[in-house]
């Protein structure tokens, strides 16, 4: 699978939420669970378990899977737990009406750490009736679905196209920024779907 990860920001800068960081973390000891509520400037805010600081950043441990950010990206954290971290819900995921969709969505819907968004009874409220109708109108074009619903709480948008016969890519963003995440699978192997799935959201999942 070719997975690809754009616009990831960068700082070599100790500025104030680096010292923070630093702070919160060196009160943690060493290798316990540290629940933490994260706030990142693509206007995402969860429950994460700290499992790692890196020399620009941390690794996150989120419902899909595990994430690494950069100290740029962080605006805030604080004290947390695993009961917080539990009740959060999973990451809320729509497909646009694209290639391949139901099976995308059918691996949403089995995929742990991940909710669908498809008006259902069990779908995440995060659209309303009026921006679902809207999002299914702009098909796969990121920038129309991006408009139709930046004024809702952040969640992941996918949408796929066909590269071939046999394969069919898949790419992931946000409804509050501009960064891409680009996965692909071969129709041929459904193993494959749900690592790209999990490519399109920025995640590695958890074994």
């Amino acid at each position: 699978m070719e997975t690809s990860v754009q616009g990831v920001a960068n700082s070599n800068t100790e500025g104030p939420v680096t010292l923070l960081l630093a702070s919160l973390l060196a009160a943690a000891p060493a290798y316990a669970l540290d629940y933490r509520t994260v706030e990142l400037a693509d206007g995402r805010t969860f429950v994460a378990e700290v499992t790692a600081e890196l020399e620009d950043g941390l690794r996150l441990t989120v419902p899909p899977g595990v994430i690494e950010v950069k100290h740029a990206q962080v605006i805030n954290m604080a004290p947390s737990d695993s009961d917080a971290y539990l009740v959060q819900g999973d990451w809320p995921v729509y497909v646009a009406n694209g290639p391949d969709r139901k099976r995308i969505q059918e691996a949403c819907r089995t995929m742990g750490g991940v909710a669908l968004i498809d008006g259902s009874d069990t779908s995440p409220n995060v659209l309303s009736n009026d921006q679902l109708i809207a999002a299914e109108a702009c098909g796969t074009d990121l920038n129309c679905l991006v408009r139709e619903t930046e004024e809702a709480a952040w969640f992941w948008l996918i949408t796929s196209e066909k590269r071939d016969s046999k394969t069919v890519g898949v790419k992931g963003r946000l409804n509050t920024q501009h960064i891409a995440f680009i996965g692909s699978y071969d129709k041929r192997r459904s193993e494959q779907v749900n690592e790209a799935i999990a490519g399109a959201i920025g995640v590695v999942p958890v074994p």
